[in-house]
């Protein structure tokens, strides 16, 4: 939670927008339940387990065998890893599945690769997971009320790669937060799709993600002494919502169970 808001925040962003009052209907995301068991590599439940981002490119370029046969790439690394098309935190596991599209000749097919199958790799998910100077650093401009400097931040940080997780999860909290507060929301849904689709759709970080970006919201509108109106922060719920796929009225009950003592 950032500091200097919590109970404060989420009370004002209730007041703002009451229980139900933001309920809209919405296409369910389908749960891993629905999806029918496939051969290794085609879901995020069961991909191809490998050990590192170089056994993960090799395998797609090298090992992969299209549904009838052959391998588009022909050991073609480079294209391979070119063909990578999202990442997927997994929400069992935590392990960030890359997703492949391989042209294969009877049509494009998606391969789900694990880069965490091994100690070395394992360990450095451990070492993702201690504190980040670079997102107390985030958290501080977004508490002064700088989203400019926020959204610039977290594009260099995005350019340079994923990083670290908790920068990744701050970018993700407060680009689209910061978005919002300069004005452009369309900004601010594009932000939040982007690190949304990069994890599992039964993530619970997806309703984490909407939750603590509401929360930023008020605390931002406070810093940049920007009036929050309660017409637009239900639409920014409404919003935030549907690019994570999460139901608002979940978001709402997360927020109030928040604000309990």
């Amino acid at each position: 939670m950032l500091s200097g808001c919590r109970r404060t925040c989420i009370g004002a962003l209730l007041l703002l927008v009451p229980m139900g009052c933001a309920k809209q209907q919405l296409t369910a995301a389908p749960t891993s339940q629905d999806a029918q068991p496939g051969p290794e590599g085609s879901s995020p439940d069961q991909p191809v387990v490998v050990c590192g981002p170089e056994a993960s490119y090799g395998y797609v370029a090298r090992e992969y065998v299209c549904p009838t046969g052959g391998n588009p790439f022909a050991g073609d690394v480079d294209a391979a890893r070119h063909s990578r098309i999202a990442t997927i935190e997994h929400s069992d596991s935590h392990h960030v599945i890359d997703v492949y599209e391989v042209p294969c000749a009877d049509g494009k097919v998606k391969v789900h690769v694990d880069m965490y199958g091994c100690p070395e790799m394992q360990a450095k998910l451990r070492e993702a997971a201690e504190p980040s100077a670079w997102a107390a650093a985030l958290r501080a401009h977004h508490e002064a009320g700088e989203p400019s400097v926020v959204v610039a931040d977290c594009a260099a940080q995005r350019a340079q790669g994923r990083g670290h997780v908790e920068d990744w999860y701050w970018c993700g909290v407060l680009e689209p937060t910061s978005h919002v507060l300069l004005g452009d929301r369309d900004a601010a849904v594009i932000a939040l799709v982007g690190y949304c689709d990069s994890m599992a759709q039964t993530s619970p970080l997806r309703l984490d993600l909407v939750v603590q970006a509401m929360v930023a919201l008020v605390g931002g509108s406070r810093a940049t002494g920007r009036e929050l109106r309660p017409r637009e922060a239900s639409d920014v719920l409404i919003d935030f919502s549907r690019a994570c796929g999460v139901d608002p009225d979940q978001v709402q009950e997360s927020l109030r169970q928040l604000s309990q003592p």
